[in-house]
């Protein structure tokens, strides 16, 4: 592996999927705060929307807990799940509780625009592109869509006019990641550019506390060095760290126009 990776050998190593895997099975039936809102967002266009909205795709679906959760909100969705890990495919094809929900090997850079979808989501999938990576994903994501169709994402997205690029070292990645923080400006910008309207962002404000240092299971990898963790402010705000890093999450949504 090169000394600085790239999104595809962050998303393609095993030894990642490994210890993610591990992450995603606390939240298989515990169902994380930023998802509820995630699910909500996608429960209010489904039932709002005219025509119907049929068809979904979560691309950056790991082990497929968000649309177990999904379509358990929104039942008469048909259900697509994305992922360049040909091992997170391979587990969710065999998941039997994912019975129904059809999962494909895709990259969000490179969507099949053949296969139109009515919502798309991206959970936390954007924040290790480049801004020119980053503009081909929304154009992707674009093409993809139906007219009319929504497009969900989770990143680290801010109000400043400020882009940062911050490389994160620690002992579950040793050779650094590259991460950024986006101003809501620039996202807009890009979605407007690649035909989208109606652009929302709602900062993720998490409603519940948790503990700094808090571990689960082995930490010997150093996988549990970036648990979040919240700090209380005023008027019972929390801010969400990992480590020394604060984490400005935040949802948008988008439509592409007709």
């Amino acid at each position: 592996m090169s000394k600085k990776y790239t999104y595809k050998e962050y998303t393609s190593s095993d030894t990642l999927y490994k210890k993610y895997s591990v992450y995603q099975a606390r939240y298989a039936d515990n169902i994380r705060e930023s998802d509820r809102v995630l699910i909500n967002m996608v429960k209010d266009i489904v039932q709002n929307s005219e025509p119907l909205k049929q068809t979904l795709l979560d691309i950056g679906c790991s082990t497929g807990n968000l649309l177990d959760n999904i379509r358990q909100s929104a039942p008469d969705v048909k259900l697509t799940g994305g992922d360049l890990m040909a091992n997170v495919i391979a587990e969710c094809k065999q998941n039997k509780s994912l019975a129904g929900i059809d999962f494909k090997i895709m990259d969000i850079l490179n969507l099949p625009d053949s296969a139109k979808f009515d919502i798309i989501v991206a959970n936390a999938v954007s924040v290790y592109f480049e801004e020119n990576e980053y503009d081909r994903a929304i154009k992707s994501v674009s093409g993809a869509l139906e007219p009319d169709g929504w497009f969900i994402g989770f990143e680290w997205i801010h109000e400043f006019r400020q882009a940062l690029k911050i490389t994160e070292t620690s002992r579950s990645h040793p050779d650094g990641l590259t991460i950024f923080f986006r101003p809501m400006e620039f996202i807009e910008g890009v979605l407007k550019k690649h035909g989208f309207a109606d652009i929302q962002f709602r900062p993720f404000q998490i409603p519940i506390d948790l503990k700094k240092g808090q571990t689960y299971g082995n930490n010997e990898d150093g996988f549990e060095d970036l648990n979040s963790y919240t700090v209380k402010m005023e008027e019972n705000k929390r801010m969400l760290f990992r480590g020394a890093l604060f984490q400005p999450w935040c949802h948008f949504m988008a439509r592409k126009e007709k």
